[in-house]
């Protein structure tokens, strides 16, 4: 094994203990937006789970992992969606999106699990096919808002 060969077998290690925090991370915001407690800023765990959406997506990339850069660009999407108000945020979506993160999880912790990451992309764009407006938040509440956006 060469040089090269062991220093990327060195980062893909890295990559799957901070996928896992990554995607556990996602799934904490998604539940949290699919059932916001009152006073929770939707807002900030938007960004959030965007941020780790990009950031594993970023990350899948450095490490020669298209698999999971395409369902995390997939995931990214619906997620830049919800935050430009062009998608609701629908319980079916959430469905969709948790199902994904679930199936990243696999598939960082088993590169070679038959999990089919690419039709789960094909479903959460499709999300975007059929995108529907979010409704308009209350003109007083847009920034702290305890339902999703």
């Amino acid at each position: 094994m060469g040089s090269d060969d062991r220093f990327l077998a060195q980062l893909r290690e890295v990559f799957r203990a901070e996928a896992a925090e990554h995607v556990q991370g996602l799934v904490q915001g998604l539940m949290a937006l699919e059932a916001p407690a009152a006073g929770v800023d939707v807002r900030a765990i938007r960004d959030e789970i965007y941020r780790l959406a990009h950031s594993l997506k970023g990350s899948a990339r450095a490490v020669d992992r298209p698999d999971i850069e395409g369902i995390c660009q997939a995931l990214e999407s619906v997620l830049a969606a919800w935050r430009r108000g062009v998608l609701a945020a629908a319980p079916e979506a959430f469905d969709v999106l948790l199902r994904a993160v679930d199936a990243v999880g696999r598939r960082v912790e088993d590169a070679e699990s038959d999990v089919d990451l690419s039709a789960l992309s094909r479903e959460m764009l499709g999300l975007l096919a059929g995108a529907a407006p979010a409704p308009p938040a209350p003109a007083a509440a847009q920034g702290d808002s305890a339902q999703p956006e």
